[in-house]
């Protein structure tokens, strides 16, 4: 809880760079977020910073997915502000978590007021000097990164691409026509979530999941990319590249052999916890990606003025 003392309501032109824990109300709840700007943040003739907002997995928070995945040194290095919000869970601070799976109307209650709340966090951070309002980008891990592959279907129109690191597809009607860079990273040898789940769908869910590779053909097919893919492999890491996609979009697949549920090139999930492998390290190669693949947010819709755009309960 200490970390949550300094929390308070962002003030954009009071910003300095380095770490800072903010509140935003949705509805009547007080949602709360970490926020992290490269030192040359506010430097006199810098060109606005693109925007990461990075959601965690289960059981953990925002802060502990900025320590495990070192996003933050290879932000530093590419000039991108980052944004690590809190999920959703009953002690309000740790063991939190992006439900949405849940189809009961409690449930879906629960992700559309988590929808709003990233929906309310970009429009936020857009008013923010320095910030490039029209490069706004996602990415999660395990449950972070189902909740991603949502927010992708659902708000496509407020990002300019996402990523998922060891997260699952939800099996249902994405929302969007509009084609994002994309780029997806999964372990084989994952036991949370598996990396081919055919035959393994959890008996009684009320929604099923893709698996890593039928995700990756889904927003292959949905971007228009020429098959097949471009695939090189370097130690136990292949990667497949769909290329010359609809508005100069890519799709990239990253396949680790033998790797876990984790972030590569991260730390430890816990002490005693495996260490990622050092094949590929998923922070600066997500932020790379990035800064090569985007499509620009349309001028004006995360004006936090304009919810024309917000999430809609279906």
């Amino acid at each position: 809880c200490a970390r949550l003392v300094g929390a308070r309501p962002l003030v954009p032109g009071a910003l300095k760079p380095g770490d800072s824990y903010h509140t935003l109300t949705v509805g009547t709840q007080a949602r709360t977020y970490l926020l992290h700007l490269p030192s040359s943040y506010g430097r006199k003739g810098e060109t606005p910073m693109p925007v990461l907002i990075v959601l965690h997995g289960s059981g953990t928070n925002g802060s502990w997915i900025a320590q495990q995945s070192e996003l933050n040194k290879a932000a530093d290095k590419r000039r991108f502000a980052v944004a690590y919000p809190d999920g959703s869970g009953t002690l309000g601070v740790e063991f939190l978590d992006w439900p949405s799976g849940d189809t009961t109307a409690d449930g879906r209650a629960l992700v559309l007021r988590n929808m709003r709340f990233i929906d309310g966090l970009i429009r936020s951070l857009a008013r923010v000097p320095g910030l490039d309002r029209t490069h706004v980008f996602l990415a999660g891990v395990s449950s972070g990164g189902i909740m991603t592959y949502t927010l992708a279907c659902e708000m496509a129109d407020k990002l300019s691409g996402f990523a998922v690191v060891a997260g699952e597809m939800p099996d249902s009607t994405c929302a969007t026509s509009r084609p994002l860079p994309v780029l997806i990273i999964h372990g084989t040898a994952d036991d949370v979530i598996p990396y081919d789940n055919h035959g393994e769908r959890i008996p009684g869910a009320p929604v099923f999941y893709l698996s890593a590779p039928e995700a990756v053909a889904f927003w292959a097919r949905h971007n228009g990319c020429p098959t097949p893919p471009k695939r090189s492999k370097s130690g136990n890491v292949i990667r497949a590249d769909y290329d010359d996609c609809t508005n100069g979009t890519s799709v990239v697949f990253y396949t680790v052999v033998g790797g876990g549920h984790e972030w590569p090139g991260g730390r430890r999930s816990w002490l005693f916890g495996h260490l990622p492998t050092r094949e590929l390290y998923a922070s600066p190669t997500i932020l790379d990606f990035f800064s090569h693949h985007s499509v620009p947010v349309v001028q004006g819709i995360v004006d936090e003025h304009n919810d024309t755009h917000a999430p809609q309960k279906r």
